[in-house]
């Protein structure tokens, strides 16, 4: 797998409302891997799928120290958070 599919996949889902709610709706970041795979052909892992939401993250939000954004604080301090869904729905 590369990042080329994941680029890929994240692509597919800007311009595929349908594809986007239905992926976003599901819990598990391994079911969206499978469905990536068995409807798009597209050989992608939850692990990357996971690093690159992180990566998309740091990005946007993360602080020049390598503190937490608001954002992340308050999913920290709230338990555990969705992150996968939480990105993607805000594409």
């Amino acid at each position: 797998m590369s990042k080329e599919a994941v680029l890929e996949l994240f692509q597919t889902m800007e311009k595929d409302s349908d594809l986007r709610e239905r992926l976003t709706a599901i819990e598990d970041v391994a079911e969206v891997a499978r469905i990536a795979e068995s409807e798009l052909g597209l050989n992608v892992t939850a692990e990357e799928l996971t690093s690159a939401v992180a990566s998309i993250e740091n990005r946007e939000g993360a602080s020049p120290e390598g503190e937490l954004n608001e954002e992340e604080l308050e999913a920290v301090a709230g338990g555990w958070f969705d992150n996968w869904k939480f990105r993607v729905k805000s594409w």
